[in-house]
């Protein structure tokens, strides 16, 4: 089934696409109000479907490690003084937890997403990767094929 074409879309990096009048718009969220560039769909050779990997990394991984070496550092403070020995489980129980959490999250969680390069002559590639594989995405791309004149996209290498 496929899928309509449009002549907006965002793709999976927040970065908006338009197609008007045979000029594809790249607006990303850095971009001023008037800003963006464009590429004239004449100049796009092909169309292929790539990937790329993104890593999520949780960014209280850090902070949770640090506030787990201080809830230890007081459990050892505890065990060093005349304090009996149950004061100091939960702080060590806490710690423990803790540390276990943020080095679990410390190295992230990769994700493998679908991507659309633009293949053109004199432009830099990385500039024209459309990310994503919804709907939205999928109507982009059939749109810029349609105004180049029906060529499908190559295959994934």
């Amino acid at each position: 089934m496929g899928s309509m074409q449009s002549k907006f879309c965002q793709d999976r990096n927040g970065v908006k696409w338009v197609l008007l009048e045979g000029m594809i718009t790249r607006k990303t969220p850095q971009d001023d109000p008037t800003g963006g560039k464009n590429l004239p769909v004449t100049r796009v050779s092909s169309v292929e479907k790539t990937s790329i990997k993104r890593v999520n990394r949780s960014p209280l991984a850090w902070p949770a490690i640090y506030a787990a070496c201080v809830f230890l550092a007081l459990t050892a403070w505890i065990f060093s003084t005349d304090l009996p020995v149950f004061v100091a489980a939960p702080t060590l129980l806490i710690g423990v937890w803790i540390l276990f959490w943020g080095l679990s999250r410390v190295k992230g969680r990769e994700e493998l997403l679908d991507a659309y390069q633009l293949i053109t002559n004199g432009q830099k590639l990385s500039d024209w990767l459309i990310v994503g594989s919804h709907e939205e995405v999928l109507g982009f791309i059939d749109g810029i094929q349609n105004d180049m004149g029906g060529a499908k996209s190559a295959p994934a290498k």
